[in-house]
């Protein structure tokens, strides 16, 4: 996939126990797009910035997870279920929700590159800098 200009999001819809994980530039957009094409109400429960790359390594690992169910859509159960409940509280802000996402993350996979982490890029904020803020 051809990479993009400009600032990008992965998303979270959840659709009758199942929840979509994507990327988009216009999260707003994609959400309505999918709604139409879905036969039942869609809700966007979170986004966080990130890219192809890091759509890919989630999309890994729920499926290590064995949560996924088909295409680009997995079961809200397990580590993903998780990872949306941490998000859940920072939901009105992508800034906050990309650092608990950060944060999940590594203390997931325990990463040992720091370049294996989702949405490195000297940004987000630390999640000390996120409580400070909030």
């Amino acid at each position: 996939m051809a990479r993009r200009i400009g600032t990008s999001f992965i998303y979270f819809v959840s659709c009758e126990g199942f929840t979509k994980v994507g990327v988009a530039q216009d999260v707003t957009a994609r959400v309505r797009t999918i709604g139409t094409s879905c036969p039942w109400p869609v809700r966007l429960e979170a986004h966080i910035l990130g890219d192809e790359r890091d759509e890919a390594h989630l999309h890994s690992f729920f499926r290590s997870e064995k949560l996924h169910h088909r295409n680009e859509w997995f079961v809200r159960a397990g580590k993903l279920a998780e990872l949306l409940d941490t998000l859940a509280p920072y939901s009105h802000s992508f800034v906050a929700a990309t650092a608990m996402a950060e944060h999940w993350w590594s203390e997931q996979t325990k990463p040992i590159r720091e370049k294996d982490r989702i949405g490195t890029r000297g940004w987000p904020p630390t999640i000390d800098e996120v409580r400070a803020a909030l």
